[in-house]
């Protein structure tokens, strides 16, 4: 019986690899000729009219297809028409939804990115959190367009999100309402301190190149000592759209990309003058950081225009193009890796891939270290594992108590409240200690409360002894070993008192940016970050020290 229903699922696949081919062919994209295209037809007929069960052909030819791409990369994927729409109303305009850019991995869909300013991010929802459920339904197999398709949904509808973060033992769980979804790619450019000046750019879009060129021509050039240009979070997005952003900072006729696939090989030049080409300039990433933002950062760092600051970017080098196939669906197919000048990949992912010209490559950790390229002047970089930053300042690993906060939206309530309380705030605002205690007082009256990693794992291991107990009866430790969990468990709880002085600066600043915000507006934030932010910080610190932005630019790559 076993047999029968293995050979009939290869038959079900045959004929769903049938469809596709012809699917392919109706859509004007090469392909090659199928010998056995007849055979395969045949023995689509004789399932069509045979097979012992009704067969339900949409749906096979939707998991055949998901099966086929499961072998694929992570960014290969088959659009139906509604992930379709979503995947284009992505790259212009607006859309309803909480914010969020995922892709698949292991099977689950994780957080690149949270959009800056979005009901995810008010939240604290970060890049690497895995999405486990989506409204209490999980997420397992889903492609990262269907679980999208589930996350979005109309303005003020709600949504569930249940989430496993590392470092965190137990499951999370935000409940956020959805918002309009504004697809602007600068949040802010402006003066951080004289001379300094500084970018936020959230993401690339049709619109980015418009948007930055505006922002550059406002800065004061002839009195600038520097600019931060801030992708940190941004996830991406159109690949034409990162070349023209990164023509902007180097000469013209500079390589900045070449694209390698199995049917494309194409080197592309910087076609237009530069508009920002003379101060320094210091290029922030983070994990959060992929795509576009990659090849952005990484052209800058290769012809040592400015230096890279932060944490080692994400590590997505694959160029997807799209073939739109019949009744409005469509294939997101990786087709080729793109270079930056250095001639290095970007792309972490592991697995094989064909690079014209040379054997196959296995994209692996170990070789991103074996392999070395060097800037135009000579500073060492490596391919295969994102951008690693010239001056690596890693991001805040936020406590379990500030994550906890932050997920409940307890700054965001705050300052609510402190607004109504308090009045004549100003763009200067500082949290002292008598704000703190406010702050500490209001959560305490709201029932605060939060489980630390530790009392997570305490609560698992003495649920195992539990049940060890029930299983083989108690014995004559069994006393001893409650009295040392009472004794811990308390412990752990004096310890936890202590966490808010502990986190005292960064309650502070999540304060700061909360009222600042809800009394200025988003673009108020950033001075605010500037102070507490220690990759801004250190950037402004090495654009104010002239000798040490040159000094740092003639030195290897990755040293503080």
């Amino acid at each position: 019986m076993t047999g029968i229903k293995s050979k009939s699922v290869i038959l079900v696949l045959l004929i769903v690899a049938v469809v596709i081919l012809v699917l392919l062919q109706n859509s004007h994209i090469g392909f090659f000729p199928f010998k056995n295209i007849s055979v395969l037809n045949e023995v689509a007929s004789l399932i069509s009219s045979k097979y012992v069960n009704e067969v339900e052909k949409e749906k096979l030819m939707r998991d055949g297809i998901n099966g086929m791409m499961s072998d694929l990369d992570p960014y290969s994927e088959y659009l139906e028409k509604g992930e379709l729409e979503g995947l284009l109303e992505t790259s212009k305009g607006e859309f309803e939804g909480i914010g969020i850019e995922i892709v698949i991995k292991e099977d689950y869909p994780v957080v690149v990115s949270p959009l800056e300013g979005t009901p995810a991010y008010d939240a604290g929802i970060k890049s690497g959190d895995k999405i486990i459920k989506v409204n209490d339904l999980s997420t397992i197999g889903l492609s990262g367009d269907e679980t999208q398709q589930r996350i979005r949904g109309r303005k003020g509808s709600t949504v569930k999100l249940t989430i496993l973060r590392e470092g965190i033992g137990d499951p999370l769980e935000f409940n956020l309402k959805r918002d309009v979804i504004e697809i602007k790619s600068i949040a802010f450019a402006g003066e951080l301190e004289d001379g300094i000046e500084y970018i936020r750019m959230t993401r690339f879009s049709e619109n980015s190149p418009a948007e930055l060129k505006v922002a550059l021509n406002n800065l004061r050039s002839t009195s600038s000592k520097g600019l931060i240009l801030d992708l940190r979070g941004n996830p991406g997005g159109l690949l034409e759209e990162a070349i023209k952003v990164a023509e902007f900072f180097v000469k013209q006729g500079e390589l900045v990309l070449e694209i390698r696939g199995r049917e494309i090989s194409k080197k592309i030049y910087s076609q237009s003058e530069p508009i920002f080409d003379k101060s320094p300039l210091i290029v922030l990433i983070d994990f959060g950081s992929a795509s576009a933002s990659e090849i952005v950062a990484g052209v800058i760092q290769d012809l040592d225009r400015g230096l890279i600051l932060g944490d080692t970017s994400f590590g997505k080098g694959a160029v997807q193009t799209l073939f739109e196939l019949d009744n409005n669906t469509a294939l997101k197919l990786t087709t080729a890796y793109y270079y930056i000048p250095s001639g290095r990949l970007i792309q972490k992912n592991v697995y094989t891939h064909e690079d014209p010209g040379v054997d196959t490559v296995e994209i692996t950790d170990t070789l991103q270290q074996e392999k070395v390229f060097y800037t135009r002047k000579g500073r060492k970089v490596y391919g295969g594992g994102g951008i690693v930053p010239d001056i690596l300042v890693l991001s805040p690993d936020f406590s379990p108590l500030i994550q906890e906060l932050l997920r409940n939206q307890y700054f965001f309530d705050f300052a609510l409240h402190y607004a109504v309380v308090h009045k004549g705030i100003t763009e200067n605002f500082q949290a002292d200690e008598k704000v703190l205690k406010e702050f500490k007082d209001f959560i305490k009256s709201r029932g605060f409360d939060y489980k630390s990693q530790a009392e997570s794992e305490l609560g698992r291991l003495k649920e195992t002894i539990t049940n060890e107990e029930k299983s083989n009866f108690k014995d004559q430790y069994s006393d001893g070993i409650k009295e040392a969990f009472h004794k811990l468990s308390s412990l752990l709880s004096k310890r936890k008192e202590s966490d808010f002085e502990k986190n005292k600066e960064v309650i502070k600043w999540q304060i700061e940016e909360a009222i600042i915000t809800k009394e200025f507006g988003p673009a108020a934030r950033y001075k605010v970050w500037a102070r507490y932010q220690e990759q801004i910080k250190k950037a402004i610190k090495i654009l104010k020290d002239k000798e040490e932005y040159e000094r740092l630019l003639t030195k290897p790559s990755g040293v503080s």
